[in-house]
């Protein structure tokens, strides 16, 4: 190790942060030269059943979901990592992101005994009721980076968020 020099999970790797809740953000981020390989969404978008982008109240896969199982397939072939996301007062809240090629990730107490209260983890529809979301949990509470606790989420494309559900970014990244 290097004084003075970062000591990230990564340090040889190229980071970009798109900032961006569209579809051209995750397009940009996955064209040449950039090529990213680890993709992370922190955010959601929202919408209505009408608009068939209600990623929230609905356990079948959304067009977001569909487009990103897609674009795992193919290069630079990304893993694609989302926060399952909080529960927002629904009566009825799912993960957040369905997809088959993605990871989702949710948030667990301090202890890792449960997960966090705030936390998404009800599963998405499946013809067996077999299907069970998010694949992974990391501690999302309780979480500081670079020595500050910021209380609210971070809401990037590829780049890390910290707090709640986006506090499991860095780990999340780190195994990616």
């Amino acid at each position: 190790m290097e004084p003075n020099k970062p000591h990230g999970c990564a340090p040889d790797c190229s980071f970009y942060s798109a900032n961006s809740a569209d579809y051209a953000a995750l397009r940009w981020a996955l064209e040449n030269p950039r090529l990213c390989t680890v993709i992370s969404q922190s955010f959601h978008r929202g919408g209505t059943p009408q608009s068939g982008q209600d990623e929230e109240g609905s356990g079948i896969l959304s067009p977001d979901d569909i487009l990103k199982d897609h674009l795992a397939t193919i290069l630079p072939y990304p893993t694609i990592i989302h926060a399952a996301c909080n529960l927002n007062g629904l009566s009825v809240e799912y993960v957040n992101h369905k997809g088959f090629n993605t990871l989702s990730v949710g948030s667990h107490n301090d202890t890792a005994t449960a997960m966090a209260p705030d936390s998404v983890f009800l599963n998405p529809t499946s013809a067996h009721g077999d299907r069970e979301l998010p694949e992974l949990c990391a501690n999302g509470t309780s979480v500081s980076a670079v020595g500050s606790r910021r209380q609210r989420v971070g809401h990037q494309l590829c780049g890390a968020g910290c707090g709640r559900r986006s506090g499991a970014d860095p780990v999340r990244q780190r195994h990616a």
